[in-house]
């Protein structure tokens, strides 16, 4: 079968479009827009829910794609305890792993990851965790470069470059070369799209 590529899931607003989430049936947590959907539907129903949402992953999975976790709430991993990564995880196998299927590949939110530019080493608690948890794959964001990876026996650990509006207006304008060996931005940036692009408070 032919691999296309992943897609990275969070959990916390569901699957697919779908109210997945086990909050909705406890009613934990929820936001006032959610509170009051829930009130003007009671008849929802979770497990018809995930359903729903799991015929969308099995339809996905049979045309090539993979999947892979994003962390449960989007988290900044870098400046979380091990528990909080633990909870965070089992929110995300309890409420996305059980619409998709099991994954091996982590892609850390925001750029953030568990360790520096060196190799995860074996005091490192946090990789031990997600290892241990089944995570052999493990990707942060990284556009300084246009790549780079480390293949060690017990685990693959790369970069990726954070393909969105704001790192194409940068190329563009000739702020970085990072996308030069794909394409050229400013042939692929829309003229229309106001400008400047900022992410972060930078532009």
């Amino acid at each position: 079968m032919l691999f296309r590529s992943l897609i990275a899931l969070t959990g916390y607003n569901g699957v697919f479009g779908y109210r997945t989430d086990s909050d909705y049936e406890t009613r934990d947590n929820l936001l006032e827009d959610q509170s009051k959907w829930l009130s003007e539907h009671p008849d929802f129903d979770r497990s018809a829910e995930i359903a729903e949402a799991t015929k969308i992953a099995e339809a996905i999975k049979e045309s090539g794609w993979e999947f892979a976790s994003h962390t449960w709430g989007h988290l900044s991993v870098t400046n979380k305890t091990v528990e909080q990564l633990q909870t965070d995880n089992e929110k995300w196998v309890n409420n996305v792993r059980n619409v998709v299927g099991p994954v091996d590949t982590i892609i850390f939110a925001h750029g953030n990851d568990i360790g520096d530019w060196q190799d995860y080493s074996p005091d490192n608690e946090k990789y031990q965790y997600f290892k241990n948890a089944g995570y052999n794959y493990f990707c942060n964001v990284d556009s300084s470069q246009p790549y780079w990876v480390q293949i060690r026996s017990n685990y693959v650990r790369q970069g990726r470059i954070d393909l969105d509006g704001y790192l194409l207006y940068k190329s563009s304008q000739g702020g970085t070369t990072v996308l030069d060996n794909m394409f050229t931005a400013s042939q692929v940036f829309d003229s229309r799209r106001p400008t400047p692009v900022v992410a972060n408070g930078e532009s």
